[in-house]
């Protein structure tokens, strides 16, 4: 029930930042479902303009919605089917650029990641070079053997994963209740357009893929200090899941039954001493 609160409270902002931009304007209501009229009569009576240009208007508020929406956004370019010429032309003008976090965070999030001090790690490290919705890129130099070597170095942005998580979770609960409800949403799958964005997203989001591809595009086809591709991944999220799944693993292992004697009574402390462990979320 809270959950879907949520859903509803997160769509009605998404709702009210495009009808103030004036992207619901344009609709005739006579194309509208009968459950929709009263939505979109006040879309339009809260909309800050009442000129016939919500194309151009849909990439405004759809970059003030954030990433997950900008990315939406760059999908439905592709689709006009679903959404018409006029608006697919708009969206061609989003662009995936958002102004950088800060270095001393991205220096965090390697650390974490590798469990590493910064200068164990790389010899130089630069301020960001380019930003995006889900990552941003510095350059560094590594020791290559007995040379050093330039690498660029990707780096998540920290909560992307929970945002784009959240805001996807959104758009599926509101496609499904589309679709639920009204004929011609079933006709659009709108369930399968979000499930494929979906997919897109959490592609992007391994760096794993793109660090293979960099690696078969390298001369040497990779380095030879061991690190797979051109690009290192920062991602303690994935680490610390994998940790935990170690941990559960561990703790999930029948215990042998102690023997008599000293050696029984060593197993004994031992096994009493690992079930402390897992209780407190160590190995």
């Amino acid at each position: 029930m809270i959950r879907t609160a949520l859903h509803f409270i997160r769509m009605a902002r998404a709702g009210w930042v495009l009808a103030r931009e004036g992207v619901f304007f344009q609709i005739d209501p006579s194309l509208v479902p009968t459950g929709l009229t009263l939505p979109l009569a006040l879309a339009r009576l809260i909309s800050r303009t009442n000129d016939h240009s919500a194309a151009s208007r849909l990439p405004i508020a759809i970059d003030r919605l954030g990433p997950s929406y900008v990315k939406l956004g760059q999908f439905l370019a592709t689709r006009a089917d679903l959404i018409g010429m006029e608006a697919a032309r708009a969206l061609e003008v989003l662009q995936d650029r958002m102004s950088p976090f800060p270095k001393a965070e991205a220096i965090r999030t390697i650390e974490t990641a590798f469990g590493q001090k910064l200068d164990q790690i790389f010899e130089e490290f630069s301020e960001p070079i380019a930003a995006a919705s889900i990552a941003q890129v510095h350059k560094a130099k590594i020791r290559n053997g007995h040379d050093s070597k330039y690498v660029a170095v990707k780096i998540l942005r920290p909560g992307v994963e929970r945002r784009f998580n959240r805001d996807l979770a959104d758009m599926l609960f509101a496609a499904q209740l589309a679709e639920r409800h009204f004929f011609e949403a079933r006709r659009l799958r709108l369930i399968e357009v979000v499930e494929t964005l979906s997919r897109s997203v959490k592609m992007e989001m391994d760096f794993r893929l793109e660090a293979a591809a960099a690696s078969a595009r390298a001369p040497d086809g990779g380095r030879p200090d061991g690190h797979h591709g051109q690009a290192r991944q920062a991602h303690p999220g994935r680490r610390r899941r994998r940790r935990e799944r170690r941990r559960r693993r561990h703790c999930r292992r029948p215990r042998r039954r102690a023997g008599g004697g000293a050696a029984g009574g060593a197993d004994a402390r031992r096994s009493r001493a690992a079930a402390r462990r897992c209780r407190r979320g160590g190995l």
